[in-house]
């Protein structure tokens, strides 16, 4: 159930997700109606048109299992970093889909590379290590969470397929892990419970120890008049 409090976090977290998902619908769609060719807005390492590509490469995929697998992954992350990590979310966000690609800029093959899996591993990492370095139970039960669903995607990091960017999800997750460790001591508050602010038992006085009121002794206890 969702808070009152908590309707337009989500809101916005939807909103975020969803523009970025219609964008990569629409160039992708869009480029295949118009026999237009996206490729070239890929990153290149190391050269002079990889380097003004960065910010595009995210709207580009080579087919469209590529792309629909990362929109359901992009959903689902992007929505859980915006509402659980809403004060910084923004910010993290822009500086995945800056730095991710210069990584990879760096270390990427002699190859064009498209596709948004980057900034989706930057997400993945970023929430499954934000856990670990906070001391928030709430963060750790998302850590759990997203680790249990795309822990197998660390396979992917790795060369096993010559077709898929390795070197690009290597970006993101290195990306990701450091945002974590930058912004671990902001964002969600650790969560405050009952025990932690219900007033203690003074050791001075315990209620053990509390006195019963006396009856004074010419009191009587019975309401009958004497004549």
């Amino acid at each position: 159930m969702i808070l009152p409090q908590d309707r337009q976090k989500l809101l916005d977290a939807l909103l975020w997700s969803s523009i970025f998902i219609l964008l990569f619908i629409i160039s992708f769609y869009g480029s295949r109606y118009m026999n237009v060719s996206l490729s070239n807005l890929g990153v290149e390492p190391r050269s002079w048109n990889g380097l003004f590509h960065m910010p595009t490469m995210l709207f580009v995929h080579a087919s469209p299992e590529h792309l629909w697998n990362n929109v359901l992954a992009f959903f689902i992350l992007t929505t859980t970093l915006f509402f659980f990590y809403y004060e910084i979310a923004i910010p993290v966000f822009l500086i995945m889909w800056v730095f991710s690609p210069i990584i990879l800029f760096v270390i990427g093959r002699e190859n064009v590379h498209v596709g948004a899996s980057v900034l989706i591993y930057a997400e993945f990492a970023f929430l499954f290590f934000s856990g670990i370095f906070r001391r928030n139970l709430n963060t750790k039960r998302i850590s759990m969470a997203v680790g249990f669903v795309y822990g197998y995607t660390v396979w992917y990091m790795f060369p096993i397929e010559q077709q898929v960017s390795w070197e690009g999800h290597i970006s993101g997750f290195i990306c990701g892990i450091l945002l974590a460790w930058y912004f671990r001591k902001q964002g969600p508050p650790e969560p405050v419970y009952r025990h932690e602010i219900e007033p203690e038992l003074s050791d001075d006085d315990p209620f053990w120890l509390e006195k019963s009121p006396e009856i004074p002794q010419n009191q009587t206890l019975s309401d009958s008049n004497s004549e």
